[in-house]
């Protein structure tokens, strides 16, 4: 029997951070994946001679002093990455019915815009902005002045957004466009996001927005050198059948494809939680637990369609846009961050219940001719929004790919290809890194969502193992 001091299920970029930061720091790791390749998510790919990009399009905080730079630094990756700022004055387009909002980061600039737009409610938005940098900068891993693990209990407004612009007094239009620009980054509705994960996830797209030359695909590349550098066990196409816990409520083991049993006191996981419960075996895991992560809802799920085009209309490029549908259609992206030809462009748009309940009924194994019609209808829905918007790129796209959530499912096991794992709600409880397993820990985008959210549970996950002073004194040095 192998023994490890930790073993990391998944490799997505919570996995890859986790096991990364550990073996930094000593430990002996193994990083099991199902999958035949790192990052499943955010590994590009290739069609036709473009680049497509499934999951990395773009992320907060890669600004020179944003939390994504200074752990790109401390995890000796920023050598091997080249950061790309988008426009200052418009990273997103959110287009609601005919008026067109032009996001900018920056917070002296998104403060100058909002009240611009909102002269109404002025004193809201300042309020709103106030609390944002009030509250990230009374926070450890926003501010690194900081003594680790610093955290501001009493600005803690678990208040959903709906209801914290509401008492601020701001107008109908302002909190619409808020909620879809939330809805965007992070998957939950504005009437059960807690204010304040709000304010942590935006306020590292306001300070400090842009995406990766090379998109996704260079940072898989550069992870998975890093992880061969420090010397962990990459095991791919290796999938845990079971995470054995003792009669005493200790992880002692993790057995692999049914056959092989990897000894360890450390299990860290960060595949979907709702996956990790049916793994759990043993006298020491209590029903309730298991019952608690059940009864937790999922993020919204999306279909992705790829196009490959002659040129890029102006307006996409470096730029992100989104059309908001009241009503079933959602909100449909259009996204273009990585500003070259090899790229494609990609439409995005949310499948509701009553789709994903038919998607998820078809064997597509046993009627592939109707999976292949639902994925021509989900074709038919993207020209639509694409040509409608642009109509000068008819006869110059052609759909390269198409992803639905069952698509997403097979490739990283998420629940029916759910886009960010569990819900943030302030009505029902959230998951900690720390779970009533000794041993046992959670990491991934479920407990904070998008890439950096999930990097820092992986930094928070890591310091439960090891010193997390030493972390803390070394990302200080990154800044």
């Amino acid at each position: 029997m192998k023994k490890y001091d930790c073993i990391v299920i998944g490799a997505g970029i919570s996995g890859c951070t986790t096991a990364l930061l550990l073996a930094m720091n000593g430990q002996k790791v193994a990083l099991v994946e199902s999958n035949r390749t790192l990052m499943p998510l955010l590994k590009s790919f290739k069609r036709k001679g473009f680049w497509c990009e499934p999951g990395f399009h773009y992320t907060g905080g890669l600004h020179e002093e944003g939390k994504m730079s200074v752990f790109m630094r401390y995890l000796g990756i920023d050598n091997m990455i080249k950061p790309v700022m988008m426009d200052q004055e418009c990273f997103d387009v959110i287009r609601v019915k005919d008026h067109e909002y032009r996001i900018p980061w920056g917070m002296d600039r998104i403060r100058d815009y909002l009240k611009g737009e909102f002269p109404k409610s002025s004193e809201a938005v300042d309020r709103y902005l106030d609390y944002i940098q009030e509250l990230n900068s009374r926070t450890a891993f926003t501010n690194y002045d900081l003594p680790y693990g610093t955290y501001p209990e009493k600005l803690i407004d678990t208040r959903s957004l709906y209801h914290y612009m509401r008492d601020l007094g701001a107008e109908k239009k302002l909190i619409q466009l808020l909620g879809i620009h939330g809805m965007i980054i992070y998957g939950a509705d504005l009437m059960v996001i807690p204010t304040y994960t709000n304010a942590y996830i935006m306020w590292s797209f306001y300070n400090g927005t842009g995406f990766l030359e090379g998109g996704g695909g260079a940072l898989a590349d550069a992870f998975a050198k890093r992880l061969e550098e420090v010397g962990v066990d990459v095991l791919l196409n290796s999938s845990v059948t079971s995470v054995n816990v003792d009669s005493h409520r200790r992880v002692n083991g993790v057995e692999i494809d049914r056959e092989t049993m990897l000894e360890t006191s450390n299990c860290i996981a960060s595949l979907h939680p709702q996956l990790l419960i049916d793994l759990l075996s043993g006298s020491g895991v209590k029903p309730a637990f298991k019952k608690r992560i059940r009864s937790m809802e999922n993020t919204v799920s999306f279909a992705t369609v790829f196009y490959g085009v002659d040129f890029v209309p102006s307006p996409i490029d470096r730029v992100n846009e989104y059309t908001y549908y009241p009503g079933s259609e959602g909100i449909f992206a259009i996204m273009r961050t990585v500003p070259d030809q090899k790229h494609a462009l990609t439409v995005i748009f949310p499948i509701d219940q009553s789709e994903l309940d038919a998607l998820f009924n078809i064997d597509r194994n046993t009627d592939p001719v109707k999976y292949q019609s639902m994925k021509q209808e989900i074709a038919k829905r993207a020209d639509r929004a694409l040509l409608s918007r642009y109509p000068e790129l008819r006869g110059h796209a052609e759909i390269l790919d198409i992803a639905t959530p069952a698509t997403y499912e097979r490739y990283t096991g998420t629940p029916r290809g759910t886009a960010y794992g569990l819900k943030q709600s302030n009505q029902s409880l959230t998951l900690a890194t720390r779970t009533p397993i000794q041993g046992l820990y959670l990491a991934g985008q479920s407990l904070n969502p998008g890439i950096l959210g999930s990097m820092v549970t992986s930094f928070m996950a890591a310091g439960s193992i090891i010193d997390p002073e030493q972390i803390w004194k070394e990302l200080r040095k990154c800044r």
